[in-house]
């Protein structure tokens, strides 16, 4: 009996962390956002203990902020730290880039099919699912390279700036080169040719990085 509660609690939390996980990647929850315990269970149906353990794992993995007597808001990043994000994605996208290996047949297929949902998306103005599909796409690439401990980092790093990407898609100037520079990078991707494709990354992670900046500075 206590195996199985014990197990029900932590299939109850995993299933709230995926929750807020998604939530705040999602941009439902904002940066900034107090996050509100009491209207959080309710919506998602669980009591306040499984709800409280997610919360304190999101606060370790940087998403979450907790301040006694205040409670818990989605993190905000301050200038500093949204450049050292940025630095670090530099870092790792760079290394994994250039160790991909040429796909198979069927690995090249599922990239360019990802590629084009991103693009249905764009053109039905679907930020959330671009923002999802884009994500997919680019990690389909990072795989290639076989360096899963470094892969698995920068999905720690992506998640972290995840919410300020619901900014930049929304420019469609920003859309439309997100989808521009993709189809360059599928192409470098079809042939195994990493430096190529770290050579694309960092032009199309700089255009993102500005971009952000600017519309953050505008908005602050």
């Amino acid at each position: 009996m206590a195996t199985t509660k014990s197990s029900t609690r932590r299939d109850a939390s995993a299933r709230v962390l995926q929750s807020l996980t998604e939530m705040i990647v999602n941009g439902e929850l904002l940066p900034g956002q107090q996050v509100h315990q009491e209207r959080i269970s309710q919506q998602l149906n669980v009591s306040r203990l499984p709800l409280r353990e997610a919360m304190k794992q999101l606060t370790a993995a940087g998403l979450l902020k907790h301040t006694y007597n205040a409670g818990y808001t989605v993190t905000r990043l301050d200038s500093s730290e949204f450049d050292q994000i940025y630095l670090l994605r530099s870092i790792l996208e760079a290394e994994v880039l250039r160790r991909i290996s040429a796909p198979t047949d069927e690995a090249a297929a599922q990239i360019e099919d990802v590629c084009a949902q991103v693009e249905r998306a764009a053109d039905a103005v679907d930020l959330e699912s671009m923002r999802a599909l884009n994500r997919e796409f680019h990690f389909l690439i990072f795989n290639l390279s076989g360096l899963n401990i470094l892969v698995d980092e920068l999905h720690r790093v992506w998640t972290l700036i995840a919410p300020y990407h619901a900014i930049y898609y929304s420019d469609e100037t920003a859309r439309n080169r997100v989808l521009a520079e993709h189809r360059q990078m599928l192409e470098a991707a079809r042939r195994g040719d990493g430096e190529r494709l770290a050579e694309l990354m960092s032009a199309h992670r700089q255009g993102g990085e500005g971009n952000l900046n600017d519309l953050l500075k505008r908005g602050s």
